[in-house]
């Protein structure tokens, strides 16, 4: 969206508005530089043994890393719900005092009657 001279990056995950001055922005939208000898050497061969280009070997790992951790959060908020369902069932009365094996329906051998 063009207002004024403005431009906005709503839609561009990767582009992101810095604010400079009143009514003027800015796109942080620079190419990545891989300054790290060994992580540039790990990118080539990875990209080698793909036969994808740099890019797409870097973009696909990083994706691969990013569902990865979407997940591992997704088990985590889970996890979270799980805990706090038993917190409010631990302090739930409890409304039938006999011992658990009788209500089951188990007898002192530990089989079923």
């Amino acid at each position: 969206m063009r207002d004024q001279g403005m431009i906005s990056c709503e839609r561009d995950p990767a582009c992101r508005m810095v604010y400079n001055r009143p009514r003027e922005y800015i796109l942080n939208n620079m190419p990545l530089f891989i300054k790290n000898k060994a992580t540039e050497q790990l990118a080539r061969q990875v990209a080698g043994e793909t036969g994808e280009s740099l890019t797409e070997a870097i973009q696909t790992s990083l994706l691969e890393r990013w569902e990865r951790l979407k997940r591992r959060r997704k088990g985590h908020i889970v996890t979270g719900q799980i805990e706090d369902l038993l917190r409010r069932v631990d302090t739930l009365p409890n409304l039938d005092s006999r011992p658990e094996n009788e209500i089951l329906g188990y007898g002192e051998d530990g089989i079923p009657r």
